[in-house]
C-alpha cells in the first residue's frame, strides 16, 4: 500500500464520517432536549471511530450502500478480449544486420492523487507534531508553578472527590498561564487553579467547578481529548469534521455539567450555570488550548450550555433505547458498502472466460503457424545463399 492509497482511504473515510456526522445533528435536532446528556455524547461515537478506522468490513445492512453504485456497474461488466496480430515473417534478412530497437523514456511524474496526498501527509504530520510541541512545552512551564496550598481549595477538592468517587489523584497546581480552571496531562493529570481562584468564588461555587473538573477526570475525557486532536489533524480538509469536533467538545462539557448537577444536592440547575457564567466574566480573555480541558472555553459554548443545564432534568426513562439507537447507528455506520456481483454477472463472466481460453488457444496456433513458416523462409534464404 503506498501514500496515495492511504490517501484515498482517509478521503473515503472522511466522506463516510460526514454522512454520519449530519444523521447525529438530525438526531439530535428531532428529539433535541429528550435525549439524555450522556447518550447525547455517546452518539459521537461511532463518528469518530468511522474517522479513525479507514478501513472497515462490508456489509449487507451499511449506510453507504444507498450510495454504493458498484453493483449496478459490475452487472454490466464484460470482459474485453485483444486480439493478438499475426506476426509477419521476417522478410529481407541480410547479413549480420540485426533489428533496431528504440526504448522510449518512461516518465517518473508523480500523479497528481500522489501530490495531493503528500500534501496531505505534510499538513496532517505537522498538525500532530504542532499539538505534541505545545503539549511538552505547556508542561515544561507548569514545573516553575507552585503547587496550592490554599486549604479551601484541597478541602472543596477533597469533597468533591468523595462524591463523585474519583480515585485518581490531581496535582494541584497555581498558575497563571490560562487564567481559568483547567485539568492538564494524562498520565499524571494535574488540576490547574488561578491564585486568586478561592478569594473570588465561595465554597459552593468551588465545588460546583471542581465536580465538573473531577466530572472529566471519571469520564477519560483527557484520553479522548488527544483522540480528537488526531481527527483533526487527519482530516484537516473536511470543515465538517471541524465543526463535529467542536459540538463533540460541547456536549463534552454539558455531559460533565449533568453529572455534576446530579451530585449537587444543596444546589439547583440555576446556581450551577450562574457558576459557570461567573467564571467566563472573570476569567474571559484567558488561553485556553486544544491540550487542556477548561471549564468554560466561550461565550457562545456557555450560552448553548446554559439552556441545556435551565432545561435540566434527571433521567427518568429506560436507556434501552437509547442503546438500540447507538447499536443501529454503529451496526450501518461502521461499515463499507458491500460490492455484490450477482449469478447471471458470474455466469457472464464464465463464458467471457471460456471465450477468452479459446481465442488464447487458436493465437498460440496463428504464431506457431507463423513461426514454422518464418523459419522455413530462412531456411530456405540459408540454402539459396550457400548454393550461389
Amino acid at each position: 500500500m503506498n501514500l496515495s492509497d492511504f490517501g484515498w482511504m482517509v478521503l473515503q473515510s472522511s466522506g463516510q464520517a460526514s454522512v454520519l456526522v449530519l444523521c447525529v445533528l438530525i438526531i439530535q435536532w428531532l428529539l433535541s432536549s429528550k435525549i439524555p446528556a450522556f447518550w447525547r455524547y455517546a452518539l459521537w461515537a461511532p463518528v469518530v471511530l468511522r474517522l479513525l478506522l479507514p478501513i472497515a468490513p462490508e456489509s449487507r445492512v451499511s449506510l453507504f450502500n444507498l450510495f454504493n453504485k458498484a453493483p449496478e456497474q459490475a452487472s454490466e461488466r464484460r470482459v474485453t478480449i485483444r486480439t493478438i496480430r499475426s506476426i509477419a515473417p521476417p522478410q529481407n534478412i541480410q547479413g549480420d544486420s540485426t533489428p533496431e530497437i528504440l526504448a522510449k523514456p518512461i516518465s517518473r511524474l508523480p500523479s497528481v492523487a500522489g501530490i495531493a496526498s503528500g500534501i496531505w501527509f505534510v499538513i496532517a504530520l505537522g498538525l500532530i507534531v504542532r499539538a505534541i510541541v505545545a503539549h511538552r512545552r505547556f508542561g515544561k512551564a507548569l514545573l516553575h508553578s507552585e503547587s496550592c496550598n490554599d486549604e479551601r481549595i484541597w478541602r472543596s477538592l477533597e469533597e468533591a472527590r468523595k462524591i463523585l468517587r474519583v480515585n485518581t489523584k490531581l496535582i494541584v497546581v497555581e498558575h497563571t498561564v490560562l487564567g481559568s480552571p483547567a485539568l492538564f496531562g494524562v498520565i499524571k493529570p494535574r488540576l490547574l487553579v488561578p491564585p486568586e481562584l478561592s478569594a473570588r468564588f465561595s465554597d459552593s461555587e468551588l465545588r460546583h467547578i471542581f465536580l465538573h473538573e473531577l466530572a472529566h477526570v471519571k469520564r477519560g475525557d483527557l484520553y479522548t481529548n488527544w483522540l480528537l486532536i488526531m481527527v483533526q489533524a487527519l482530516h484537516w480538509f473536511n470543515p465538517l469534521v471541524w465543526f463535529a469536533c467542536r459540538r463533540i467538545r460541547a456536549d463534552r462539557e454539558f455531559a460533565c455539567d449533568v453529572m455534576a448537577l446530579e451530585c449537587v444536592v444543596e444546589s439547583t440547575p440555576k446556581q450551577f450555570g450562574e457558576t459557570m457564567v461567573k467564571v467566563l466574566e472573570i476569567f474571559s480573555g484567558s488561553r485556553r488550548g486544544l491540550e487542556t480541558i477548561s471549564v468554560v472555553r466561550n461565550a457562545a459554548e456557555l450560552k448553548r450550555r446554559i439552556q441545556m443545564i435551565a432545561a435540566y432534568q434527571p433521567m427518568r426513562q429506560s436507556p434501552l433505547f437509547w442503546s438500540v439507537l447507538l447499536s443501529v447507528i454503529c451496526l450501518v455506520g461502521l461499515s463499507d458498502a458491500r460490492t455484490e456481483i450477482g449469478h447471471s454477472n458470474s455466469r457472464d463472466i464464465q463464458v467471457s472466460k471460456q471465450s477468452l481460453a479459446s481465442n488464447v488457444d487458436s493465437t498460440n496456433q496463428t504464431v506457431n503457424k507463423r513461426e514454422e513458416s518464418g523459419a522455413k523462409l530462412i531456411r530456405h534464404r540459408l540454402e539459396t545463399i550457400r548454393f550461389d
